[in-house]
């Protein structure tokens, strides 16, 4: 009996539950927060659950349309990926390695994720994301070396957030999150930066009435110089 309860002990603690790492960012435009946990399988897989919930201010709107991190010094030790997610509109991103296999500009490149469709850059409407106040969990099951995985679950995951050194040398962030269909037509790229800082990569485009007044305006500076060229 004493010698099962010892099995059943080392088992535990070589397959336990990792505490959950929190995690959130302030962008110029989109928030969020929200947490990893790692959870063992076996001796070569494992789970990485992430729930994300978008706190951007109401009056920007705006919709949660992805999210990747990485799996620091992968080497080509994981051998396999799925993900499970709360909400079907988003699917797993990641090349077949998950070795920097996402590009997340200006932030460098990651691993693994999830966005609709798929697609980091955007797939299908917005409106499918998490928009403000909604939340998501997204269990990724991997495989891979039994290294790697006992790797996983002595970090747990703490590691995976620590800014590192990517391809060309440039720094990146480890975990990114997407947001589109801001009112004011813009999407933003937000870091997780515990520290409250905003942060992020915003790209504006103006709204269509935006762009009709400037040219009103262009056209009514036009007539103008006409007619002081006439009068003189």
């Amino acid at each position: 009996m004493r010698r099962f309860l010892a099995v059943v002990a080392a088992l535990a603690a070589t397959y336990a539950v990792a505490p959950a790492a929190t995690i959130s960012g302030n962008g110029t435009y989109g928030d969020f927060s929200g947490t990893l946990t790692y959870a063992g399988i076996n001796a070569t897989s494992g789970t990485i659950t992430v729930t994300l919930t978008n706190t951007s201010p109401i009056a920007n709107g705006g919709y949660l349309t992805g999210f990747a991190f990485n799996l620091s010094n992968l080497s080509g030790q994981v051998t396999g990926m799925t993900l499970v997610s709360s909400d079907p509109d988003f699917q797993l991103v990641g090349g077949s390695t998950f070795d920097n296999s996402v590009t997340v500009s200006p932030y460098g490149q990651s691993d693994v994720g999830a966005a609709l469709g798929g697609n980091w850059t955007g797939g299908g409407s917005p409106n499918d994301g998490l928009g403000v106040g909604q939340s998501g969990t997204f269990t990724f099951t991997v495989t891979g070396t039994a290294s790697f995985i006992a790797g996983l679950s002595d970090t747990a995951l703490l590691g995976l957030l620590t800014d590192t050194t990517g391809p060309g040398g440039n720094q990146q962030d480890n975990f990114i999150v997407r947001f589109k269909g801001f009112n004011n037509g813009a999407s933003d790229k937000v870091p997780d930066d515990p520290s409250g800082n905003v942060v992020g990569e915003p790209d504006v485009v103006p709204e269509p009435a935006t762009l009709v007044t400037v040219a009103v305006l262009g056209g009514m500076g036009l007539i103008g110089y006409r007619l002081r060229r006439k009068k003189a």
